[in-house]
């Protein structure tokens, strides 16, 4: 299982990574802070069957920026869930 709050990094980590680093995992639960639809897509290409929480939405007031963050959970057909929240 991956857990994963990293506060951005986690597209970075995510979306380079190959399906076969990833398809060593049978879950992966992360936070997002930019939105979804880029993480669902890579981890529904590998393999995963997604979950995801509704985005609220906050200010990075150091960045002047708005953020929409969630948590999605990733798990592999077949695979027990053991994550709560889902």
């Amino acid at each position: 299982m991956i857990k994963c709050d990293i506060d951005g990094g986690e597209y970075d980590l995510f979306l380079k990574a190959s399906d076969k680093t990833l398809a060593q995992y049978s879950e992966i639960l992360l936070e997002y802070h930019r939105g979804y639809k880029d993480l669902v897509k890579k981890l529904e290409g590998a393999g995963f069957k997604v979950s995801k929480t509704r985005p609220v939405r906050s200010q990075d007031i150091g960045k002047n920026e708005t953020l929409w963050n969630g948590n999605i959970l990733a798990t592999k057909e077949g695979t027990k869930k053991v994550s709560a929240n889902f």
